[in-house]
C-alpha cells in the first residue's frame, strides 16, 4: 500500500496498536518500539511528533523506509 492508498484511519490504528512494524510490542499512542524509535536519527524522530494531516503521514513513512521493515 502506498502513500496515496492509506487514509488517515490506517495511521490512527498504528497508533492505537500494540505492535511495531518490526513485530514487536510497542506502547499504544508511539509510532514505533524504542528499539526502532531510538535507532532512527534525531530529525526523523522529532518529525514523528507532528500531527495527522500535518506531516505524520510522510514522516511515519520516511521512517519505516530507513528503518527497512
Amino acid at each position: 500500500m502506498n502513500q496515496v492508498q492509506r487514509n488517515t484511519q490506517f495511521y490512527l490504528d498504528g497508533l492505537k496498536s500494540d505492535k511495531c512494524f518490526c513485530g514487536r510490542s510497542k506502547k499504544s499512542g508511539h509510532s514505533f518500539c524504542s528499539k526502532c524509535f531510538w535507532s532512527l536519527p534525531g530529525v526523523m524522530r522529532i518529525a514523528l511528533y507532528q500531527p495527522i494531516g500535518d506531516g505524520y503521514e510522510l514522516a511515519h513513512d520516511e521512517a519505516v523506509r530507513w528503518l527497512n521493515i
